[in-house]
């Protein structure tokens, strides 16, 4: 049988790459046809070069006859009308140039893919090529044709199944349905898959197709890398590097989910496709914690309480013994006062986190021993995590709660109305201490110190203030340490250097609104500022009603918002803000607005189109999806790697979190004031301003009325 593997597999999920295409396969008595099918890895481009081999139906060997195609366009179609197979198992190999996702052009190398189909009444509706095949090929065939012996279909099951729970998917069945959700067809198997469409199978495709993009890029090649993830899974439907690779395959593959752009991904197969995948959609099933957690970031979740969401049982479950990593395991609600309980279909797990010091566990399920009971403990090994959950924690992580400046360590330091916050790289931790007039920093150790400015009381809202002071609210601080602040009372941004040296980077010091060079350029009450990656900083300017960019230079221009006060979306100038509070920005360029008065939280992509991502204008602290939800007086906002975006609501005395989707929810906090620790359903704020994520995971918020900066940690 020929064999050669060409797939697009990652470290926390599976790459499908699908051969699809039109028309029902059929069956008369002269043989078996079927019309077309699809080599996608990115697909092959035309003239890519497909061979079909007939295969005998007990050993999957090949009959004598073949046949050869090419594909008729760049998306990997050919067509095998009027063929008629004398045999329904078939083995296909297609090789040739391919779209690139990452680059959005076409590859410099050559791939080939693989695959096994059975066509015929019931059987696929076309010839399956693919990558996900490719890999499977050694484990189906392993299957079907050694004792003891499998039928094709249950061969290829069982294998999709374990090449599913190989990369941390283990609800695969779930995923391949067959069935019709919301008018849609789901995939019934690998050879339904396309990424064409967008259903969650063909996310995954195209998130592993990346994945593998870039691990092999990064080491000795995507044929290579797929070739061996294909060995190293053939055996025992494990990737266990059973092969002594140099560098294991699961450390590369683990490497990439970090690396991957899926953005990129998504952009470049909706350029292709005119599809609408989403970075979300591709980076939800691998496990961007670099296989340290085991669970694709589908099923992580941060909650205020300290019981989780909760997990229903799969088919593949059913029969399985389940515990808690950590803390309690509820079943169906009740507390399970075993190690280990078996699930049934129907049944439902959460877990509880024990106390405030360990806020984060597992789900997890193990097979039963060889009497078909849950064992008295939880096994050392074997273990399967099908959910995490993280508990949000408050603590007070600097500053006593009276009012002042005293340097200090922790709680011993004094702040005055803090406003800002920003971290950089290392955990440093940089505070516009606005009634003080000053920036203080809070080092990895917990010492605050005060970086610059000149100690001036006044008042936040600018009123009846001494001519020196400046009003400091937004902070962002770059990669060298030079620290970025907007002045909302005298209208300017400044930069300051690591040794505390200030400088004026643009602004003229009097409210207005001309883009311009350095001092003149103006702003009216200027609350927030982030930086991008190439070192541009963007400010919210709030009386403006605009986000203006500032160039390394101090050139200033107005990247979004036409001035007037309201909430319309639109590209670049014809979009309008009502208020702009505070701005964050993700790894991809996207920006996030919070609109204090306009109690929504907006997103601008880097192309400056202006949309809504949640909230409806209304006051409150309803949760739920996009413009179902409402805030409080939204202020401070950031964003983490995986996308979630964190607002501080000043009335509301909340942190919320809104995922990549747009659901909002309550991670911390009540509508009283106060400032209690402990749980985020417990806990309470005092007019919560600024809020900045920390790498070491969690976010640390100015609290501002209670004078100390709060932690959040998950």
């Amino acid at each position: 049988m020929k064999k050669t593997i060409q797939m697009i597999f990652a470290a926390a999920s599976v790459v499908f790459l699908a051969a699809c295409g039109g028309g029902d396969a059929v069956s008369d008595a002269g043989g078996y046809m079927v019309e077309s099918g699809v080599a996608q890895k990115g697909p092959l481009a035309q003239g890519s070069v497909v061979t079909v081999d007939e295969l005998t139906s007990a050993t999957l060997k090949p009959n004598g006859k073949g046949y050869t195609f090419r594909t008729y366009n760049n998306l990997g179609t050919f067509s095998t009308s009027g063929i008629t197979f004398g045999s329904s198992y078939l083995s296909t190999l297609a090789s040739g140039y391919y779209y690139n996702e990452i680059t959005g052009a076409q590859s410099n190398d050559i791939v080939v893919l693989s695959g096994l189909s059975q066509i015929g009444t019931g059987g696929d509706t076309v010839i399956n090529v693919n990558a996900l095949s490719s890999m499977a090929l050694d484990r189906v065939t392993k299957l079907a044709t050694t004792s003891p012996i499998k039928t094709f279909a249950v061969a290829r099951t069982q294998a999709q199944r374990e090449l599913l729970a190989a990369f941390y998917i283990y609800n695969g069945t779930s995923i391949l349905t067959g069935t019709t959700v919301n008018n849609i067809a789901q995939p019934a198997n690998l050879t339904a898959l396309d990424l064409s469409k967008s259903r969650a199978g063909d996310q995954i495709l195209a998130a592993m197709s990346g994945v593998v993009m870039t691990a092999g890029v990064n080491g000795n090649g995507v044929n290579t890398l797929l070739s061996q993830i294909a060995v190293d899974l053939g055996d025992d439907g494990l990737l266990n590097n059973s092969v002594n690779y140099t560098i294991s395959v699961s450390t590369r593959l683990c490497a990439a989910t970090a690396e991957t752009n899926y953005a990129t991904i998504a952009a470049n197969l909706n350029n292709l496709y005119g599809t609408k995948y989403n970075d979300t959609d591709l980076s939800q099933w691998v496990d961007t914690s670099g296989c340290i957690d085991k669970v694709i970031d589908k099923f992580k979740y941060i909650g205020a309480s300290p019981t989780s969401p909760s997990y229903a049982v799969k088919s593949e479950d059913i029969g399985q013994c389940f515990s808690a990593s950590v803390g309690t395991l509820k079943k169906n609600g009740v507390t399970v006062n075993t190690a280990n309980t078996k699930a049934v279909a129907g049944d439902s797990f959460s877990i509880t986190v024990p106390s405030v010091a360990i806020s984060k566990g597992f789900i997890q399920r193990s097979p039963t021993d060889i009497s078909g009971n849950c064992p008295a403990n939880i096994p050392s090994s074997g273990l399967v995590r099908v959910l995490k959950y993280s508990a949000a924690v408050v603590t007070t992580f600097a500053g006593s709660g009276l009012a002042g400046s005293v340097d200090g360590y922790n709680n011993f330091a004094s702040f005055r109305h803090p406003s800002g916050v920003a971290v950089d790289a290392i955990g440093n931790a940089y505070i516009s201490d606005g009634e003080n007039n000053i920036i203080r920093k809070i080092n990895t150790l917990g010492n605050v110190t005060t970086l610059a400015g000149s100690q001036v009381q006044g008042n936040h809202e600018c009123k009846s203030v001494p001519a020196n002071y400046n009003g400091p609210v937004g902070i962002a601080v770059d990669s060298a340490g030079y620290v970025y602040v907007s002045y909302r009372c005298s209208h300017k941004i400044a930069k300051i250097s690591p040794t505390g040296l200030t400088t004026i980077l643009a602004g003229s010091g009097v409210a207005g609104d001309a883009d311009g060079l350095g001092a003149s350029a103006s702003f009216n009450n200027p609350i927030s500022l982030t930086l991008d990656k190439i070192g541009n900083l963007y400010v919210a300017d709030y009386y403006n009603h605009k986000i203006r960019k500032i160039t390394p230079s101090g050139q200033v221009t107005t990247f979004a918002g036409s001035g007037k006060r309201a909430d319309i979306d639109g590209f670049g100038l014809a979009a309008s803000f009502f208020e702009p509070d505070a701005i964050a920005i993700d790894a991809n360029g996207n920006l996030y607005v919070t609109e204090w008065s306009g109690n929504r939280v907006r997103k601008v992509s880097p192309a400056g189109v202006v949309t809504t991502l949640a909230g409806n204008g209304t006051s409150g602290e309803t949760n739920g999806l996009g413009s179902l939800a409402n805030f409080r007086s939204p202020q401070g906002i950031a964003v983490d790697k995986y996308g979630n975006v964190f607002v501080s609501e000043v009335d509301g005395n909340r942190i919320r979190m809104i995922t990549p989707s747009g659901f909002v929810s309550t991670l911390a906090g009540t509508r009283t004031n106060g400032s209690t620790n402990g749980f985020g359903e417990t806990a309470t704020f005092s007019r919560p301003c600024g809020v900045a994520v920390n790498p070491e995971g969690g976010i640390l918020i100015a609290d501002c009325a209670n004078n100390k900066i709060r932690q959040i940690k998950f």
